[in-house]
């Protein structure tokens, strides 16, 4: 049973009641890819009604709440965007939009967001499964729609966030981009134990990927002759175990 939970800016979280009975063991570092995970047009539809929002706020490491925007007035975010490039030469950085979720739900796509919730909760408790996760006695995820816009990026990180007891354990990415182009940059990439690339995925329309936490990646920058932004809808399988 979901139920759809208040949430902060870009979050959508649905919380479970069932109990996750799970190999005791701990979780492999494992990358999984999916095409055509979902109904492409729905996922279009979706894209268009965030395409024409005006309800994007840019995110860097400042948490500086900027007003709300369209993606087509990205570049009212260069002074933050570059103050977040400076900060990356010597520590943790990004730059990139979250979007207010709520404000679709006039717009029609709710409905479709509530139901790809379930559907990547179902796949995410497979893949937990699949891969050794320990028992678990609860679940949620939160969902969030994100957009890359020129030159914006996420420097390498692994994902790991525990308060108050709960947990990240899988994370999930599922593209909104059509015939993007490699060159487009925007690349998310993975890294072994050693720091090397170990794998890259371009963020086509409808591919989901789906890895555990803690496990290093990054998003590379988006390059100033990219034809769209980089839109997707990503967030984390959460344990509430203690």
């Amino acid at each position: 049973m979901f139920v759809l939970a208040s949430c902060a800016w870009s979050k959508i979280v649905w919380k479970t009641e069932r109990h996750l009975i799970m190999r005791p063991s701990r979780m492999k570092r494992v990358v999984e890819v999916h095409e055509d995970f979902y109904s492409t047009c729905k996922l279009r539809s979706l894209r268009e009604s965030l395409i024409s929002s005006a309800q994007w706020v840019h995110q860097t490491p400042a948490e500086t709440r900027e007003e709300r925007r369209s993606l087509s007035q990205h570049a009212a975010a260069e002074v933050s965007r570059l103050r977040a490039l400076e900060t990356a030469r010597t520590a943790f950085s990004y730059s990139f939009f979250n979007h207010e979720t709520r404000m679709l739900r006039d717009q029609g796509v709710d409905a479709i967001s509530h139901a790809l919730g379930k559907a990547i909760e179902t796949r995410l408790v497979r893949f937990c499964r699949s891969h050794g996760q320990r028992q678990l006695t609860g679940c949620q995820l939160e969902m969030r729609y994100s957009a890359f816009c020129h030159s914006d990026f996420i420097k390498a990180h692994t994902d790991a966030l525990e308060i108050d007891g709960n947990r990240r354990i899988a994370a999930f990415v599922l593209f909104l981009n059509p015939k993007w182009r490699p060159d487009f940059g925007g690349l998310l990439h993975f890294c072994d134990r050693a720091g090397e690339v170990s794998k890259t995925i371009v963020p086509r329309l409808n591919r989901l990927v789906i890895f555990s936490v803690p496990t290093t990646h990054f998003v590379s920058s988006v390059s100033e002759f990219s034809c769209h932004p980089r839109l997707a809808v990503s967030g984390w399988l959460i344990s509430s175990e203690h």
